[in-house]
């Protein structure tokens, strides 16, 4: 039976987990920390907060299938449980000492709970509205929403944090991690009737076996490294050292950074609530396709913003409203490409294992954003960003001429 409020509970856990993913990660807090070390004249430079975010995701990676495998034969409560409970103990570690060694060894730990608990709620999803599959759409755009609502907060709470907690506000975070494991103890049940019987290599022989989610991976891949590239980079691009001829490098403090992202994050989950409600209605294939294009509007406006040094404020002003229309028709890609995959996982006994894909796809996406973000920002600042979004976008547009999909059922206002 379909139970909304146990849904939106899980929703409301997932927000509060990305929250403290964000406000810890290497865009905020560990960025923030890094930049100031870098500026006292540390050997501190972008390859190590690269470096730092790939260690996150390689975890990630490396278990997302066994979590996911876990899920199948258990149930996604368990496992999310675990994984968020493995984030408090993370956080714990990055206030303890200024060690970077220390940070290698907390990201790890994140990564692992990163690893539990995105396949494990995506799991629950698709369970959840197992007798109602024509809402499938509709809820994943809302797991986007929840998690892109918890990228925005996490961004915008950290800023602060750092500038009047410094790094107790580790500590802090921790809160957001156990809050969330509690409620997936007590709500993330969804009482439909699973077949949770046999080998759980069924379901995952399933998941490999299908075309159509080998097709979607390269896309998926593609868009999660651009988004691997962004926030691994620019919390110390845009507050490290500053670097000739680009107006925007280390021209921003902490809560100035925040802000920002916040606003791009909240445009940003404007256009995945939208285009959520188009499933059904628009091919799913041709949302995916706008979230690719609106890439090059983005990075048009960053670049001329970047480049901007003898521009007017007003002038600088005028970018403003095409890069917000960008922004929003980037979400496109999100909740068209994940109801797609859910709608895979729907079909075979191999949820969670479908689900673990995802996740590493995820985690591979965002390692290789963040090793190509590493090298490009250390050798181009700002520029290099730019660039690699536009080369890993054109792959992506590319790679969406072999998906195919089958109608979905119309989902009535």
């Amino acid at each position: 039976m379909f139970n909304a409020s146990k849904l939106y509970a899980v929703l409301a856990a997932n927000m509060l987990l990305r929250s403290a993913m964000t406000a810890s990660g290497s865009n905020a807090l560990i960025g923030f920390y890094l930049a100031d070390l870098a500026l006292d004249g540390h050997n501190v430079n972008s390859a190590i907060v690269g470096n730092l975010n790939a260690t996150h995701d390689a975890i990630a990676l490396l278990f997302a299938i066994p979590f996911g495998i876990l899920i199948d034969r258990f149930s996604p409560r368990v496992v999310l449980v675990t994984g968020a409970m493995c984030g408090a103990a993370a956080t714990q570690l990055f206030g303890l000492t200024g060690m970077i060694g220390i940070f290698f060894v907390a990201r790890a730990l994140e990564g692992l709970g990163t690893s539990a608990t995105t396949p494990g709620i995506l799991a629950y999803l698709t369970d959840a509205t197992t007798p109602v599959p024509e809402k499938r759409g509709q809820v994943m755009s809302w797991f986007e929403i929840s998690l892109f609502l918890g990228l925005a907060i996490g961004n915008l709470v950290s800023g602060p944090l750092w500038e009047r907690l410094g790094t107790s506000a580790f500590g802090l975070i921790s809160v957001f991690y156990v809050t969330a494991a509690i409620i997936f103890l007590r709500r993330a049940e969804t009482g439909a009737q699973i077949d949770r019987a046999g080998s759980p290599l069924v379901g995952l022989r399933q998941t490999f076996s299908n075309k159509n989610l080998l097709r979607l991976a390269v896309p998926w891949l593609v868009f999660n490294s651009v988004v691997g590239l962004w926030l691994s980079q620019l919390a110390f691009q845009l507050n490290g050292p500053m670097r000739a001829g680009q107006w925007l490098v280390g021209r921003l403090t902490p809560s100035q950074t925040s802000v920002v992202l916040f606003l791009y994050i909240l445009t940003f989950s404007v256009g995945v609530w939208y285009f959520g409600l188009q499933i059904g209605r628009i091919p799913r294939t041709r949302i995916m396709r706008t979230g690719f294009l609106a890439m090059f509007g983005v990075v048009t406006c960053v670049f001329m913003l970047n480049n901007s040094s003898e521009w007017s404020p007003t002038a600088r002003f005028s970018i403003f409203p095409f890069y917000a229309i960008a922004a929003g028709l980037q979400g496109a890609f999100p909740p068209a490409a994940l109801s797609f995959l859910a709608d895979v996982a729907g079909s075979s006994q191999g949820r969670g294992s479908a689900m673990g894909i995802y996740t590493l796809l995820l985690s591979l996406g965002n390692i290789s954003g963040a090793l190509l973000g590493g090298q490009l920002g250390h050798a181009f600042a700002l520029n290099g960003l730019i660039l690699g979004t536009l080369l890993l976008a054109l792959i992506g547009l590319f790679s969406l001429r072999f998906l195919r999909e089958k109608p979905i059922p119309v989902v009535m206002a």
